[in-house]
């Protein structure tokens, strides 16, 4: 019998499958070996080659049909390679994405064409993707939409509105994209076409229009060829304009902002001399208007207008003198704050020196005239106050003087920059000429040397003393007793190999022994009345009384002396009555010196409410008030220039009585 041939291949399968069926279970072994191929590629980056290869694999059939394993493996592999894919287009998006976390839309169509390789890979994956992209680019068409909406909706001559949507369309779109491109060279166009519109304008003498183009265009893009010289020659012809034609307060003062605005540019040098005929012609014309005003005694119309000259005069540099127009008015002004010293008005003076500093800096005696109503204005706003003695008899009239000093040390110890104390020794002289003027039958009377009294009196200053006598019963230890120990005669007739006890102990003998005590109090009464008056009318400001109370005790034993008791006499320790009355003066004065505190507090915001109420009567007083105002707040370190602002309208509209 023949036995069949068998083809070498087959054998060697055959033989491969007897062996595995006595090793590893089937499967296993090829299944750990792809892992680890696929694996190696993936860490490698070959893992898309393993794929094509194990694909290749798979297409081919063998002797019993399809190759299952290397479709197995295949599976696998795409799998894989799918999901590596996915993690760099998430990683690829959100590299490119904006600001506002859209992805361009030329970013989303490359990783669009990823998308559609995955199908091959991992079908599955590749739907997750795609529903991905299609998230992605609603987003993207959203803003995208937006943004064109927004631009249609802008003027022409919204410049930089447009230059930025056109900015964010290209970004959306992909700005190196074909579309991008396009779009981003249509914004340059906008920018020419901006350019050459100011040209045209400013040709045409439509500044305002011409200056908004060119500034459209240096806001977008600052290193535009020629834009700051366009923006320069236009506001130099606005200038100029407004310097010749606009001869009002309004063009002056835009005349005046732009000259100041053109002095700060880099090319001012260039400027100037092209702008010196019409600042001429300009400073001429304010010296002239403030000559008029000064003329007709308008004053605040004359310090407007000189005002103006003096700032374009410094801004025009170089030897251009004071006018004569300027001289006339700051002496004239001098005048006027020398008569108002001389009235007793320093605050108003105050106020006219600071107009004639503005226009005339280097007037002669204005820096001694200056310190001098400085000095006199300062004094004039610090309020001066004195406290009488509390009147009192007897004790009371010691307590008195000692309120009114505790209160005097507290008060310039809290507002040290607010107020001047008036010693009492000054005072004196002041009331015994009060008396003298009430004797002569004056209606008012007026304590010049003090702005505020404290008067006061002394109602009540007692201290009652009581005493309560009484016994107690303490027990003591009067003795001790010597008593044999026990334990000693046990010893002593043992072995005594031990230390010996004591022989006698002491027993203490208790014993009660009755003491006489006396309980001592003391309670301290101090009743005070007081006022603040207006010195300068006598007018009673405010009063108020107050009561302090202060208690003490203690108790006093007499001495006993019993066996070896002994327990020396105990005498309380009472403050005198003199130290409580003290101590309740301390308090009063403290109380009522808080109160003061309160009402005395930042004289210059009351003052400048006063000159607030009297701002529309147009009279000294108002300037006055503003002047006490502004040097105490100075003295304190406090912003002053709205004060001094204020001040010099008011001395300008103020006119000084006989």
């Amino acid at each position: 019998m023949k036995h069949p041939t068998i083809h070498p291949r087959l054998g060697a399968i055959a033989l491969a499958a007897m062996l595995g069926a006595c090793a590893t279970p089937p499967g296993q072994e090829a299944d750990q070996g792809i892992q680890q191929q696929i694996a190696a590629a993936e860490r490698g980056g070959s893992l898309e080659a393993l794929f094509e290869k194990l694909a290749a694999e798979a297409g081919k059939k063998g002797l019993f049909g399809a190759n299952k394993e290397a479709q197995a493996a295949m599976k696998e592999a795409g799998r894989r390679l799918a999901a590596v894919k996915q993690e760099a287009a998430r990683a690829l998006l959100n590299q490119g994405r904006l600001p506002g976390g859209q992805a361009p839309l030329a970013l989303l169509s490359q990783v669009d064409t990823l998308a559609g390789r995955m199908q091959r890979w991992y079908p599955e994956r590749q739907k997750a993707v795609v529903s991905e992209l299609a998230s992605e680019r609603t987003r993207t068409q959203s803003a995208l939409d937006q943004a064109n909406r927004a631009y249609r909706a802008l003027d022409e001559a919204a410049l930089p509105a447009r230059y930025r949507l056109l900015g964010e369309t290209a970004a959306l779109t992909g700005a190196d994209s074909p579309d991008g491109q396009t779009i981003l060279r249509g914004r340059e166009r906008l920018l020419r076409e901006a350019y050459e519109a100011g040209v045209q304008a400013l040709a045409a003498m439509r500044l305002d229009e011409a200056e908004a183009r060119f500034a459209g265009v240096a806001e977008v893009a600052p290193g535009y060829p020629d834009v700051e010289k366009q923006i320069a020659q236009t506001r130099a012809q606005q200038f100029e304009f407004f310097a010749t034609n606009r001869r009002d307060e309004a063009g002056a003062d835009q005349a005046l902002a732009m000259y100041a605005a053109l002095k700060q540019r880099a090319d001012f040098a260039d400027l100037k001399p092209r702008l010196s005929s019409a600042a001429a012609g300009l400073y001429q014309f304010m010296v002239a208007k403030g000559g008029t005003a000064s003329t007709e005694d308008k004053l605040p119309e004359a310090y407007a207008w000189l005002t103006r000259a003096r700032v374009l005069r410094e801004l025009r540099g170089g030897a251009h003198g004071l006018s004569q127009e300027e001289k006339r008015f700051a002496e004239q002004t001098f005048v006027l704050a020398e008569d108002a010293g001389k009235r007793n008005h320093p605050g108003l003076a105050l106020g006219y020196l600071f107009v004639v500093r503005d226009v005339y800096p280097e007037f002669p005696g204005l820096k001694r005239s200056l310190r001098e109503m400085q000095d006199r204005t300062v004094d004039h706003a610090t309020r001066k106050i004195t406290a009488a003695s509390f009147s009192g008899s007897g004790e009371s009239a010691r307590l008195g003087g000692s309120v009114a000093s505790k209160l005097t040390q507290l008060l310039f110890r809290a507002l040290p920059d607010d107020i001047r104390i008036v010693e009492r020794d000054q005072l004196q002289a002041v009331m015994r000429e009060q008396e003298i003027v009430a004797m002569q039958g004056a209606s008012s009377v007026n304590l010049s040397s003090a702005d505020y009294l404290v008067q006061g009196s002394i109602l009540e200053a007692t201290v009652e003393n009581s005493e309560k006598k009484g016994r107690k019963t303490v027990r003591v230890v009067t003795r001790k007793n010597r008593i044999a120990n026990p334990e000693y005669a046990d010893w002593a007739k043992g072995q005594r190999n031990t230390p010996a006890p004591v022989e006698f102990r002491e027993e203490p003998v208790y014993e009660d022994i009755p003491l006489n005590i006396t309980l001592q109090r003391k309670v301290g009464v101090l009743g005070v009345s007081y006022r603040i008056v207006d010195a300068s009318n006598a007018r009673m400001l405010f009063t108020d009384t107050l009561t302090r109370k202060r208690a003490e005790s203690g108790e006093s034993s007499e001495g006993v002396q019993l066996g070896e008791f002994n327990a020396p006499m105990k005498i309380a320790e009472l403050p005198s009555d003199s130290e409580i009355l003290e101590s309740l003066a301390d308090e009063v004065a403290t109380h009522i010196g808080k109160q003061m505190v309160e009402f005395l507090r930042d004289p210059e915001v009351k003052y400048e409410a006063a000159a607030e109420r009297h701002k529309s009567e147009d009279n000294p007083a108002a300037a006055e008030m503003l002047a006490n105002a502004w040097s105490l707040a100075q003295k304190k370190g406090k912003p002053v220039d709205t004060l001094g602002k204020q001040l010099r309208e008011m001395a300008l509209r103020a006119r000084p009585s006989a």
